[in-house]
């Protein structure tokens, strides 16, 4: 690590040593400054939301973006407490932050002996998702024992190398050990060497194409004509994987619980975007079910060759 993220790292893990509740109380100071001091990307929040929900009233939408900075901070408080888990995996189980409420679907995934893709999105406290695919978590939900050798998190590495540093080593505060972090374009790679062997490759699909990725077309997704990258799902359907969707739901402050639908048995059977639609039908459910839930702090439809503002029809 530089010195700059050796720093910002220490001084994240000496806060993280505080009580979870102490956290938060700061998480809504940091929802007020967010949302109505700095207003940070606010009109991109009002835009998106409005956008994809034209039959909210004023009264919905704004109740709506206050929930939304509201979870956005306690995602930031949430962060820099597991920062302080020092190796402790048990610190994250003994605050039962994750509840397994639907293992069927990726059960039924798992028959799929060539490997699985598990595909998320930016809902929940996805900062913590290295932390869920555990033996724990998941024998207690009468679920599949995951070894770490086995598990694939996959990330997007950020423009600053010091940042990027930082998140990577918070992400494992609780199991650091753990190497099975996967830069995205690295994945093909990883899933090539492993292949022969049944491996779990978690992927956050609901990004908005890179610049230098192709656009697919998924159709309307939240009232919007909407392109995305096929990157896992092409990879899936090349290695002949399963792919199930990861629902990623609030259940209070701290709370949240995951569920799991299987989209495909083998994804070599079918064409890839149809694989990546089932995806993003499902996503829009989860959304739909919780708006508040989701980031939409980011650009998603920037690049949409279809993008048309339904709300001033």
């Amino acid at each position: 690590m530089t010195l700059s993220a050796r720093i910002i790292h220490g001084i994240m893990k000496l806060l993280g040593k505080l009580p979870l509740k102490v956290h938060y109380f700061f998480a809504d100071l940091l929802c007020f400054i967010l949302k109505d001091l700095v207003r940070y990307r606010r009109e991109v929040v009002t835009a998106n939301l409005s956008r994809s929900f034209p039959s909210m009233s004023y009264r919905e939408l704004h109740l709506t973006i206050k929930d939304f900075y509201r979870h956005l901070a306690e995602i930031f408080a949430e962060t820099i407490w597991f920062a302080g888990s020092g190796g402790n995996f048990d610190r994250i189980n003994s605050n039962d932050m994750f509840t397994v409420t639907e293992m069927a679907g990726l059960n039924e995934a798992l028959r799929n002996e060539k490997g699985v893709l598990v595909v998320m999105s930016h809902c929940g406290n996805w900062e913590l998702t290295a932390n869920i695919f555990n033996e724990k978590i998941f024998v207690e939900a009468g679920g599949h024992a995951f070894r770490p050798d086995d598990t694939y998190i996959v990330y997007k590495r950020v423009a600053s190398k010091t940042w990027d540093q930082i998140f990577y080593e918070n992400r494992i505060s609780s199991l650091p050990d753990y190497a099975g972090q996967t830069e995205s374009m690295d994945v093909l790679r990883v899933m090539l060497r492993n292949k022969g062997r049944q491996c779990v490759y978690v992927f956050p699909s609901d990004q908005a194409p890179y610049k230098q990725a192709t656009g697919y077309p998924v159709g309307k997704f939240l009232n919007q004509e909407t392109d995305a990258m096929l990157g896992g799902f092409a990879a899936a359907h090349k290695m002949g994987f399963s792919v199930a969707f990861m629902d990623f739901a609030r259940a209070g402050r701290g709370r949240y619980r995951l569920g799991f639908e299987l989209l495909t048995q083998d994804a070599a059977l079918e064409d890839p975007i149809d694989t990546m639609k089932k995806y993003y039908d499902a996503l829009e459910r989860s959304i739909i079910s919780d708006p508040a839930n989701w980031l939409w702090t980011h650009k998603r439809w920037k690049t949409s060759r279809h993008h048309k503002d339904n709300r001033d029809e």
